[in-house]
């Protein structure tokens, strides 16, 4: 899938494109990037065009997302 955008915290990483699925995957340290992430979740059906924005509330408790179809 072509990436559309990223957004990361300092527990996790939300990332969304053209396929328009929301990943949501665990970050273990903010310096380690050669271990591969653990998904934490998948979402569908939100979209039904490509994620263009992501974004984490400062508590964590919530994700934003827009898309072409916005």
């Amino acid at each position: 899938f072509k990436l559309s955008k990223v957004e990361l915290d300092n527990a996790g990483i939300a990332i969304g494109g053209e396929d328009r699925i929301i990943r949501l995957y665990k970050v273990k340290s903010a310096t380690d990037f050669t271990t591969p992430f653990e998904m934490v979740c998948q979402l569908e059906g939100g979209h039904s065009e490509a994620v263009n924005c992501l974004d984490i509330s400062p508590s964590k408790t919530l994700l934003v997302s827009s898309g072409n179809d916005s």
